[in-house]
């Protein structure tokens, strides 16, 4: 017997294994592409679930009140026209005087999220424009951060730099910076292998003053082009030297940073090291962006209008930028506008201002309200997770003891698990597919039950055989629902029995003929069967004109003796009914009497081998049948014993008629008549 249970324990676990398997080969390989579109839209929620004063984040940091957004919005077509500075680009010029207006509020450094590529011009007034602007970074030089973008992307399978194009590398890396070169501790980073061969030039003239220079380059999803990370260092690479450039935002925060608080400064194999600071990086060398919001419904970094520091009627203090980081960038609709996790038209300033702040303030271990960076679960931990839960709805499903539980249990699963993926998110900043294990997790569930449905049908065939040729469909359609309810030694329990008998039926039976006799009967028979099954009883069976039903098993019925007894109001109104029209179709009139007892009695399986009726038995059932014959010595319809009337007194009319002593007792008992009920 061991050895047959091991067997199906086997057989189960190789199933659910070749379901995971082939659930494995599609997810991966015919259906990746879809599965991880949904997956990626699932993160982009929890993104915004987890945005500032969202879920559990109320406590950690908020979108930084040091960094404002110096914006060229849509009302910015306006300036071109009043100031007579022309469509954009803006001839140079026009930033020299920003740069000169918000340096006088003494801010930490100025970040332009705009490219100035190559000389503005070969005009007079082009180089004007040019010199003014080179001259207001170098009277600034400490503070000016300008961006430029990388190009001609490549991928190498080795360490070998090929058909390098020459630059100037002294121009990219700053000497003070000469410790982003890869350290001791480095490790075949992979963002060695996804280098730059050349970048869009900026004019020396604008280098050379500049304090730093940073890669505007955005990190966008294969799949659907939606920004959700950031890498904070590029390969740039040419002829002779292969070296690491830093993205704007982490070139804006090696301004503002002390040179005590950048060492050491060091390139690692999972995390850049800059300090106190920790930027903690993936296998491409980047990092999931800590989105604070979306600017227009979360209130995140104060949005400056350009034309309050170009237009004199409306402008501002430069106050408002002491102590800031003050990104420049463009706004308006059709410009610097991207998808990301928090909105499909996400501006660029807004961005680069959210990595700016991730790297300044998120990677700082000191600060206990840092928001911690979203860390995706490696391939051995998402592995085990989905084999816990599928464990557990294998184990479950397999438990329960219907569909319907199997259903309930499969929901709560699942919704446990997405609550589960919902709070480490938002708590631990840990994620974990929410996708893939679902898709295992209902796999696993739809196998076992499937395998459950297998192994039932199999079950009831072999009971069919077993037991069909000698149990009675009624007992055969219990076992078949669930066999073990059935005890084949049969249980004693407390059960209320009624027997109902028709007064006269010997000589009814003599004066009609039978055809009659017996249409009559089954229209009665038909009519009670339904009554009895109308309140939880079990039709157990005729005798002759008799009728037998009893109430509590094999399905429990609440308060059964009074079930019965409403049974046996409802057969004297529905036989009044008949009588009525059997009367106005010339046909014999019938009466009945009712006994109805509440005791102990034995239930089970009873009969020959050939033929087994589930039926009860005892001297309960016994009281029962004798007070059924007492209703003619009584005249009455139905008669309840003491026994049931102490469960029935407070919903029925009764009359008390006496003591009587009924055959097999040798105590007399109270017997009661009932003349109706008292519910409504």
């Amino acid at each position: 017997m061991k050895k047959l249970l091991n067997f199906k324990k086997f057989i189960f676990l190789f199933v659910v294994f070749v379901t995971l398997s082939i659930t494995y080969i599609v997810t991966h390989y015919l259906l990746n592409g879809m599965v991880n579109n949904v997956e990626m839209t699932l993160y982009d929620h929890l993104a915004r679930l987890s945005a500032d004063n969202m879920l559990a984040l109320n406590e950690q940091s908020k979108a930084s009140d040091d960094i404002v957004i110096l914006a060229i919005d849509n009302d910015s077509q306006k300036l071109e026209k009043d100031l007579n500075i022309g469509r954009w680009p803006w001839p140079r010029s026009v930033w020299s005087d920003v740069i000169d207006f918000v340096s006088k509020g003494a801010p930490k450094c100025i970040v332009f999220d705009i490219r100035f590529e190559g000389k503005e011009g070969n005009s007079s007034d082009n180089i004007k424009s040019d010199t003014k602007f080179a001259n207001a970074i170098k009277n600034h030089k400490k503070n000016i951060i300008l961006a430029f973008l990388l190009r001609k992307q490549k991928i190498f399978s080795d360490n070998k730099y090929i058909d390098f194009i020459p630059l100037r590398h002294d121009l990219i890396l700053k000497i003070e910076d000469s410790d982003l070169y890869k350290s001791k501790d480095y490790k075949n980073k992979i963002l060695d292998y996804i280098t730059y061969l050349d970048y869009h030039p900026l004019w020396d003239e604008f280098i050379e003053n500049t304090k730093y220079i940073g890669a505007t380059n955005q990190v966008q999803s294969n799949n659907d082009s939606i920004i959700r990370s950031h890498r904070p260092l590029y390969t740039l690479a040419n002829s002779k030297v292969a070296a690491y450039v830093p993205s704007l935002p982490l070139a804006a925060v090696l301004a503002v940073l002390p040179d005590e608080e950048k060492k050491p400064f060091k390139l690692m194999h999972d995390r850049i090291i800059l300090g106190k600071r920790v930027i903690q990086l993936d296998n491409e060398g980047k990092f999931f962006i800590n989105w604070h919001g979306e600017h227009s419904k979360h209130n995140t970094y104060k949005f400056i209008p350009i034309s309050k520091v170009l237009d004199k009627s409306q402008r501002i203090l430069p106050d408002e930028f002491k102590n800031k980081i003050v990104v420049i960038g463009r706004t308006q609709n059709g410009s610097d506008i991207h998808a990301t996790s928090m909105a499909m038209n996400y501006v660029g300033p807004e961005i680069m201002a959210t990595c700016i702040d991730n790297i300044l303030n998120d990677t700082d271990t000191t600060n206990k309200f840092r928001r911690k960076f979203i860390t995706k679960a490696g391939l051995i931990s998402q592995s085990l997770i989905i084999l816990l839960f599928c464990l557990v709805t294998g184990l479950f499903i397999r438990k329960a003891s219907s569909n319907f539980y199997s259903f309930i249990w499969l929901v709560f699963i699942v919704l446990a698990y997405m609550l589960a993926a919902v709070a480490s998110f938002a708590f631990l900043r840990y994620w974990i597919s929410i996708v893939y294990p679902l898709i295992f997790i209902i796999s696993t569930a739809m196998t076992v039950y499937l395998y459950k449905l297998h192994i039932s049908n199999k079950q009831k065939n072999e009971i069919k055989e077993l037991f069909g040729r000698f149990v009675s469909p009624q007992v055969l359609d219990k076992l078949l629902l669930d066999p073990s309810v059935i005890s084949k030694e049969g249980d004693r329990k407390v059960l209320t029995v009624l027997f109902s008998d028709i007064r006269g039926f010997t000589t009814l039976s003599e004066h009609l003929p039978a055809n009659e006799l017996l249409s009559q009967l089954n229209e009665y028979f038909n009519e009670v069967y339904e009554v009895v099954i109308k309140h939880g009883g079990t039709f157990d069976k005729y005798i002759g004109d008799a009728v037998m039903a009893f109430y509590g098993d094999p399905l429990p019925v609440e308060n059964h003796a009074l079930q019965a007894v409403l049974t046996a109001i409802d057969m004297i109104k529905l036989l009044e009914k008949l009588n009525e029209r059997w009367k106005s179709e010339n046909r014999q009139e019938l009466n009945i009497g009712i006994g109805i007892n509440t005791g102990e009695m034995i239930v089970g399986p009873v009969g020959a081998r050939k033929m087994v009726s589930y039926t009860v038995m005892g001297d309960s059932v016994n009281t029962a049948s004798r007070l059924e014959s007492l209703n003619k010595e009584y005249k009455t319809n139905i008669i309840i014993s003491h026994s049931t009337y102490e469960q029935v007194k407070d919903y029925v009319e009764t009359e008390y008629l006496g003591e009587v002593m009924v055959k097999g007792k040798q105590v007399a008992i109270n017997i009661y008549k009932v003349t109706g009920s008292k519910l409504l």
